[in-house]
């Protein structure tokens, strides 16, 4: 049932040709081998299978003329752009949002701007583009709240991540999952204004939940 699950959700992850979908559905499962295991060999072990696993993957969007048209091409170019600082429209976009917003970012670091003003400033620096967000949770917030309203929002990260490590070693990968998946929204909230939406919160608060619930039941 579940390898049903997630062949379907690859499938249409490829087809909306979205890197951030992908990282959705694969971190989550790589960070849960990671810290699953009894021992640090297993985890070791584990380590060893998502390398395997990521090269496998990486291979199969590079050489399968369908994936790498949907998905493989996408990736290749960020790659460049990060690396030559050529080749994908799409990180251009965002590290121009990015360098912007740490700019406004200095201009009032403690309180920022208000309330979706990072929208307001941006839309005004460049009317050329509709693209008007940081697309960026961590900017995002830095812009809008400043440092006070950034490390309130990422303070119920930093508490349910201390009290998963508090619990004890973890075994299974089920027992990993809502810690898996909680590292997992940190990674992607750097290419998403996850403050903004629903999903992100739901998953947020069933990460956090099953945290909790792990450590009242230890």
């Amino acid at each position: 049932k579940w390898w049903t699950v997630f062949i379907l959700n690859s499938l249409i992850c490829i087809i909306t040709m979205s890197r951030k979908a992908i990282i959705y559905l694969l971190a989550p499962i790589f960070f849960g081998l990671l810290f699953s295991g009894n021992n640090v060999t297993q985890r070791i072990r584990n380590g060893i299978k998502i390398l395997v696993g990521i090269g496998l993957i990486y291979y199969a969007l590079m050489r399968i003329p369908f994936l790498y048209e949907y998905v493989g091409r996408g990736i290749q170019n960020a790659l460049n752009y990060m690396i030559f600082g050529t080749g994908d429209a799409s990180a251009a976009g965002r590290n121009t949002r990015i360098t912007y917003g740490v700019m406004m970012f200095k201009q009032r670091p403690w309180l920022g701007y208000g309330a979706m003003n990072y929208n307001y400033l941006f839309s005004n620096f460049a009317s050329y583009t509709q693209m008007i967000i940081a697309d960026n949770n961590y900017i995002d917030i830095a812009v809008n709240y400043g440092i006070i309203g950034l490390c309130l929002y990422y303070l119920l990260y930093v508490v349910y991540i201390l009290k998963d490590i508090a619990k004890g070693k973890r075994r299974t990968f089920i027992e990993s999952f809502p810690f898996a998946l909680l590292l997992t929204l940190l990674v992607a909230d750097y290419g998403v204004s996850a403050y903004l939406y629903m999903h992100s919160q739901t998953f947020l608060m069933l990460s956090t939940l099953m945290i909790h619930q792990a450590t009242e039941k230890s």
